[in-house]
């Protein structure tokens, strides 16, 4: 576990909560909403591509303030929190979108998904990794 955990789970929390309050401007939006599926791609893409092009600045950002840290120099600490941001955000994904919003398991058939989780997953080595 990160050493820092309470900041690490905030960061993770921001994180997820950027992509929700994105989605649902997106959904509260007619002609944003209505952008058709691809299929096994992306439900909508106004949602998934901005998330991920944000996620990849957003995950560096956080990376970079929680090594600046006294002690988060710890081994493999990269790898630790895009660990931790992936579980976060598959959490609170099952938790609000699958289960409260009805999205059901077909959530996670979109390759979007899964490449988003990756960007959490790989930013944060590459960026420990730099330093």
């Amino acid at each position: 576990m990160p050493k820092h955990l309470p900041r690490a789970l905030i960061y993770a929390l921001l994180i997820w909560l950027s992509g929700f309050v994105w989605g649902s401007i997106v959904l509260a939006v007619p002609p944003l909403r209505d952008i058709p599926a691809i299929p096994y791609i992306s439900t909508n893409l106004a949602i998934s591509l901005p998330i991920i092009v944000f996620w990849i600045w957003f995950a560096d950002w956080l990376t970079l303030r929680y090594l600046g840290l006294d002690d988060a120099h710890e081994d493999k600490i990269g790898l630790k929190l895009g660990v931790l941001f992936v579980i976060v955000n598959a959490g609170f994904d099952i938790g609000v979108i699958v289960y409260e919003f009805n999205a059901g398991w077909a959530f996670y058939s979109n390759l979007t998904v899964w490449l988003a989780y990756a960007v959490l997953l790989i930013v944060p080595v590459r960026v420990a990794g730099r330093g």
